[in-house]
């Protein structure tokens, strides 16, 4: 809720207007205002300009697209969806993203009842997003180790009803143009014995301006031009074509591209799943990807570059966006313990004739945020775990040294939930689950309507997702 009123991301919108559709009605409506009151009037204390209150509005018809278009499709609205399924609105036109999707599927393949929903959403709301509350369920992964809640998807007239994982549905609408902003992401899971398997997803999607997908090989050209423009006067320290061209052929999950709404190509994260923190800086930058497990419980990241006329034209550092994508989404990934990377620093060489700071001194000071190269992670919850040594050594820059760094993915559960109740004042912050402090028990109706009937017993996948990727637009390289 507090996300309701901007804050730090120059993509988010003022909000004045919620707007109701499917079965979020002026009852629930009226609450999540009433709600957000107390956070819009932080926001006026310290002087954000901010409205005195929301305003609330539901559709003629909510299942319309049309119909919740004409209201949520209008500067300051904002489309709150809540649904016990997630379908589509009605009569809706396919946008660029699911266009696209659609073209390069092959004549046996077709674009998912999920896909299809989202951007019903999508082209339903306006620039200010949509804020989707879903209900889930509960269910074991495939390998019976880990709680994986999931959203049940109605598949429309005459076809099956299934079931997805909640980051599945944070992937896909992302891939559709629709970026979850996963610091926003939140699960409250029913206290009711009889139906704990069941709880509620809040979810703020967020318009940035393009979309996020798995890399193909055609990617292949854009991405390489893309570096290069990045490392013009210094070819040296580009990754090699061939190498691009395996990451993406042999570990096809894990590079993810940005994609605008002609459906170019703009940039790419690369990472990999290791299996501890210190498989990152077993091999050296060039045969980094020696370490890669396919079923890892770390996530490595790797390289990110942007193209800078791209995020020039949006306004906003498209890099850093990537990562913040990839890292957040990560909290939301069953089995995933931890995020990592061996990233460099910018000014080293420069400081050092001056200060003559060992590079140990240099990376340990102010825990990394005086430099630009280490505050692109430190700034957004990373933190500094020391120096890695013949890391890469055509790095003049670093003397050949890295910076491994990792993101402490459960404080960053913990500080996110508490950050999102301090503007509750009159309530008590609730206490957390020692499993997940993402989750919290509240009291949720036993006795709410079923849903379309779905075999909760059955395992779901909970492998990396196939779709995806968060911001500095003067970073050549940002994480290397």
């Amino acid at each position: 809720l507090p996300a309701l009123t901007p804050r730090s991301k120059s993509c988010e919108t003022a909000v004045d207007t919620l707007v109701g559709g499917l079965d979020a009605d002026a009852d629930t409506l009226r609450a999540i205002a009433s709600m957000s009151q107390a956070s819009i009037a932080a926001r006026s204390n310290t002087g954000d300009s901010c409205i005195p209150c929301l305003d609330t509005r539901v559709a003629a018809s909510p299942n319309s697209s049309a119909s919740v278009a004409e209201l949520a499709n209008v500067p300051g609205s904002l489309l709150v969806v809540v649904s016990r399924v997630l379908r589509r609105l009605e009569g809706h036109t396919p946008g660029p993203h699911l266009t696209a999707m659609k073209d390069q599927c092959s004549s046996e393949e077709s674009i998912g009842e999920d896909l299809v929903s989202l951007d019903s959403l999508l082209q339903s709301s306006g620039a200010a997003g949509v804020l989707l509350i879903l209900r889930v369920v509960h269910r074991l992964s495939e390998c019976g180790k880990f709680d994986v809640p999931t959203v049940v998807v109605d598949g429309g007239e005459g076809k099956d009803v299934s079931a997805i994982a909640l980051h599945d549905v944070m992937f896909r609408a992302a891939e559709i143009g629709l970026v979850p902003d996963p610091a926003r992401c939140f699960l409250a899971r029913c206290r009711s014995t009889s139906c704990s398997e069941c709880g509620v997803a809040i979810i703020r999607l967020r318009r940035t301006g393009y979309s996020i997908r798995c890399a193909r090989m055609d990617d292949v050209d854009a991405l390489v031009s893309i570096e290069t423009a990045n490392w013009k006067d210094q070819p040296e320290m580009r990754t090699n074509r061939l190498k691009i061209e395996d990451r993406i052929r042999n570990n096809p999950q894990c590079n993810l591209v940005v994609q605008d709404e002609t459906g170019a190509c703009r940039g790419g994260v690369y990472f990999q799943m290791i299996e501890h923190m210190s498989d990152a800086t077993s091999h050296d930058w060039y045969d980094k990807e020696k370490a890669r497990k396919p079923a890892g419980s770390w996530i490595q990241l790797m390289d990110i570059h942007v193209c800078q006329a791209f995020s020039s034209q949006l306004g906003r550092p498209v890099g850093a966006e990537l990562r913040e994508f990839t890292v957040n989404a990560a909290l939301h990934i069953p089995g995933i313990e931890g995020v990592c990377a061996v990233t460099r620093t910018r000014a080293f060489r420069r400081t050092q004739k001056r200060t003559g700071e060992t590079y140990e001194q240099y990376i340990a000071r102010n825990g990394g945020a005086h430099d630009r190269g280490l505050a692109f992670h430190v700034a957004h919850g990373a933190v500094v775990v020391g120096p890695v040594q013949k890391w890469r050594p055509k790095d003049q820059e670093n003397d050949g040294k890295g910076t491994l760094i990792r993101y402490p993915l459960d404080d960053m559960r913990s500080a996110r939930w508490t950050d999102a109740w301090m503007t509750f004042n009159e309530t008590p912050e609730p206490k957390l689950a020692d499993d997940d402090c993402t989750t919290v028990t509240v009291a949720l109706d036993p006795n709410f309507s079923p849903c379309p009937a779905v075999d909760d017993s059955t395992s779901v996948c909970c492998k990396t997702p196939k779709s995806v990727d968060y911001y500095t637009a003067s970073s050549s390289s940002d994480t290397d």
